[in-house]
């Protein structure tokens, strides 16, 4: 049927029709999904954003008031609980996915317990309905505990594909044990009066404007969306979108909300959460580099029935996206975690808390590799565009490098003078990091070394072999202390790379404390490796031989001098040792560095390389 006309309220890109307000609330099912792979969900592909971070799988419930009676519906249920009971087409396919999938309770469970407060005491016979989004497995979640009184929704096609359920349709990825003793009402907007909100056609569920569902396909066969009144004078709206987009980057930018809204909401809100220097040409170039238009959304989704209505759908919702009245929520849209208010507590107050603005433009946080410069391959060199704050104790050291660089590059170093083996550094150099490049970093080098004079071991003296550890190990203490729990509140996939040395591997009398010290970075990085490979941090090491460095005249028993040509027999007895005949430069370690801190090694964690031109197994 035609729709029906009406003034809309909600802005001049995506009227609404007026009408009553319902009650919201967002509930967290404890479903969760990790280790979607990027590619699996959105296009084209984006360096350093490869996996998905653990995202949720969030519930809606919508209640009002109609004629002395109160009406409640659940948009979407989450995650089953055991999602390996599913019918075998979904629970096969999951098996071979490698996918973490934990549900610790279903919705009804959550429903139940948490009632109360502004929850208003629920019981789930005051459900009247239950309305899936769409078919697939994450969205079902458990229809069994709600009594027979409970409706079940779905989107229009739904019968024609999937019924008979599973398992008198073996092929069928809907359970029959869902559907027994219910009502299923699909939706026909063709044959339904329906009306419209922009330029999406609705069916106003209650009769009263507080609540429509909305006809949004492309993902999938009969995909849902909502549209929730949750404030009036002046009107807001929560757009509840399903699987309309699985990231935020397929629905922004667009047309109608710039990329300079990006950076002006990154400047307000996300200054600390380590975004990277985000500025209008680094996004314009992460378009353009990708062969997309600045005003076009970052991915376009891969999961699709039918890829250009996907595209379409997107387009209106865009519409909707760009009102300051409407707040658009996925069904696993992990930038509102921490953010929300959740059942019991109500979310129409969405605006005047500014959850919108908080959480728009979040999703960026999963580019900061390709933003930054500091993951993509070879990006960790300054000649590269990486942006690197350099500590070292000695201002000569900090303004040797500033020197020798190109005024083009000098200004992407920024120096601290410091003692690596304070406390008080690291929080200066993340005040300073932020400061200077609007994040905090995320790849951290401990590159400070110090080693005793040649001696026997018990004739090294007690300061030296104190200074020996405080520098060699203690900046890797420091940085655990500090700068990882900086990045696991702000989901930052850090990565430390530790330089150690070949001697930890062949020790040499003459420098054994120094080489012990080095043998503790080895340990300290496969352990830290294991522990925090769940917050996506890695911990590698490189272990370069005898080589060109400032400390190759200390190695050889000399004191703060550089090498005279008495020295020459001692760099030539070291040489010896190198099978490849050439001493460890500092651009090989530089090069093995770059490579680990590259996306190219962002499955590397805990291991150890040797830059050593064949020393261990000579």
């Amino acid at each position: 049927m035609t729709s029906q006309s009406s003034v809309g309220v909600g802005g001049h890109l995506f009227p609404v029709p007026p009408g009553a307000v319902a009650n919201f609330w967002i509930v967290d099912t404890t479903g969760t999904i990790e280790g979607l792979g990027a590619d699996h969900l959105v296009k084209p592909s984006l360096p350093t954003f490869h996996t998905f971070p653990k995202v949720p799988s969030w519930s809606f419930l919508i209640e009002t008031t109609v004629s002395g009676k109160t009406r409640r519906v659940l948009f979407d249920l989450g995650v089953p609980k055991d999602v390996y009971a599913m019918p075998p087409v979904v629970s096969g396919r999951l098996k071979t996915y490698g996918w973490v999938v934990e549900v610790p309770k279903t919705t009804a469970e959550v429903l139940v317990e948490s009632a109360g407060g502004e929850g208003g005491g629920l019981q789930l016979e005051d459900i009247e309905a239950v309305v899936w989004s769409h078919w697939h497995w994450d969205h079902q979640g458990d229809v069994q505990p709600f009594p027979p009184t409970t409706d079940l929704i779905v989107g229009p096609g739904f019968s024609k594909a999937f019924l008979p359920a599973y398992p008198a349709g073996p092929q069928s990825p809907i359970r029959q044990t869902d559907l027994d003793g219910r009502r299923l009402r699909e939706i026909d907007f063709d044959n339904t009066p329906t009306v419209q909100v922009g330029q999406i056609r609705a069916l106003d569920y209650f009769g009263d404007g507080s609540f429509y569902l909305l006809d949004t396909p492309g993902h999938a066969i009969g995909h849902l969306g909502g549209l929730v009144r949750t404030t009036s004078n002046p009107d807001t709206f929560a757009f509840l979108g399903g699987d309309l987009t699985h990231h935020g980057g397929e629905l922004r930018p667009s047309k109608h909300l710039s990329l300079s809204s990006a950076v002006a909401s990154i400047a307000a809100e996300h200054s600390s959460e380590g975004l990277g220097t985000v500025t209008l040409q680094s996004l314009e170039t992460l378009q353009t580099s990708r062969g997309r238009a600045v005003d076009q959304a970052f991915f376009d989704p891969v999961l699709t029935s039918d890829f250009d209505e996907a595209l379409r759908t997107i387009a209106r919702a865009q519409d909707a996206d760009a009102q300051d009245n409407v707040w658009f929520v996925a069904a696993h849209d992990d930038t509102i975690t921490g953010v929300v208010d959740l059942y019991p507590k109500r979310a129409n107050g969405w605006k005047a808390r500014g959850w919108r603005e908080k959480t728009m433009w979040t999703f960026l946080r999963d580019f900061r590799g390709a933003l930054q410069g500091g993951q993509c391959p070879g990006h960790l060199t300054l000649s590269e565009g990486a942006l690197v704050l350099g500590i070292d104790i000695n201002q000569p050291g900090n303004d040797a490098t500033l020197n020798s660089l190109p005024a083009n590059l000098s200004q992407n170093f920024v120096p601290l003078t410091a003692n690596v083996s304070h406390e008080q550094t690291w929080h200066d150099a993340l005040r300073l990091s932020r400061e200077k490049f609007s994040a905090v970093p995320d790849t951290v080098v401990n590159c400070a070394g110090y080693v005793h004079l040649g001696a026997d071991a018990h004739a090294v003296p007690e300061d030296d072999f104190d200074r020996v550890w405080q520098v060699n190990v203690k900046p890797l203490y420091l940085t655990v202390k500090v700068v990882v729990p900086c990045w696991i509140s702000g989901k930052v996939a850090g990565h430390v790379i530790n330089i150690g040395s070949i001697g930890s591997r062949r020790p040499r009398a003459s420098t054994i404390w120094y080489t012990a010290s080095k043998g503790a970075l080895d340990t300290a990085t496969e352990g830290l490796a294991g522990a925090y490979a769940k917050d996506r941090i890695r911990f590698n090491i490189v272990r370069p031989s005898f080589g060109n460095t400032p400390m190759a005249p200390r190695v050889l028993g000399k004191v703060d001098s550089a090498f005279t040509e008495e020295d020459e027999a001692g760099r030539a007895k070291r040489l010896a040792t190198l099978p490849l005949g050439r001493l460890c430069e500092p651009e090989d370690v530089a090069n093995m560095t770059a490579f680990l801190a590259s996306d190219e090694a962002r499955y590397i964690t805990g291991a150890g390389f040797n830059v050593d031109g064949g020393r261990y197994v000579s």
